[in-house]
């Protein structure tokens, strides 16, 4: 098969792929999964994720982390689930009395050291309030981060300096 050839195929599958998506009605907003029946039953069908994502880039979806295959993880696992089994006296935060675990464990949880897991420590989202005020330092580190490699290294740190200091 020619160059030429392969690729007017491959544009033709896509067109193809592209009209069939276009045609449907847009993926709904995902809902968390429900636990696993005990009776065999089948788990309802998702969008696969390429479809959400051509979905969302054919009707003009801003790109911004909150459409196609951007969306909040997919867990049985969350705020409720832990809040409806260890909140005993429903207030709204789970204690180290009401969360039997080992300590090293509740630490985890526990974003903001409140010595309380509510549902901000389990907010994992760019909006949540620890993810905004982290942003800033976030930011800063990635400036000085030269190679982008997680690390500041000595050399990146010196650099950073003498641009402070203009030489």
């Amino acid at each position: 098969m020619t160059s030429r050839l392969r690729t007017a195929a491959i544009a033709g599958a896509l067109a193809l792929l592209g009209s069939t998506v276009l045609a449907q009605d847009p993926p709904a907003k995902p809902t968390p999964p429900s636990p696993p029946s005990q009776g065999g039953e089948r788990a309802e069908a998702k969008p696969i994720e390429f479809a959400e994502m051509f979905w969302a880039i054919a009707s003009g979806a801003m790109m911004d982390g909150t459409g196609g295959w951007f969306h909040p993880s997919e867990t049985r696992y969350g705020w409720e689930w832990l809040a409806g089994r260890f909140d005993a006296d429903k207030d709204g935060k789970v204690s180290r009395q009401e969360l039997k675990c080992p300590p090293e464990l509740f630490v985890r949880l526990d974003r903001n050291k409140d010595q309380n897991v509510t549902a901000d420590d389990l907010d994992w989202s760019s909006r949540s309030a620890f993810a905004r005020a982290a942003m800033p330092s976030n930011q800063w580190f990635r400036m000085f981060d030269g190679n982008s490699n997680g690390k500041i290294s000595a050399e990146e740190w010196q650099a950073l300096f003498n641009r402070a200091s203009k030489g």
